[in-house]
């Protein structure tokens, strides 16, 4: 929120919020515990939209959890 607020953009950007711009990740675990947990992804959300994460990892040549 610090740094949207520099750029004077927290009104949209900085913050988890209802009507808020979000890109975010959401996986299951800590990757700053086990870096593998990176690939326990439960969602992606990208510009409001949310995409299905095997089938982002199936685009990317990666196999997808499960």
């Amino acid at each position: 929120l610090g740094s949207a607020r520099v750029m004077r953009v927290d009104r949209d950007f900085g913050s988890i919020r209802a009507g808020k711009v979000a890109d975010m990740v959401l996986l299951d675990g800590d990757p700053t515990a086990r870096i593998g947990d990176v690939r326990n992804t439960v969602w992606v959300m990208k510009g409001g939209v949310l995409y299905d994460p095997n089938a982002l990892a199936r685009a990317a040549g990666v196999r997808p959890r499960g």
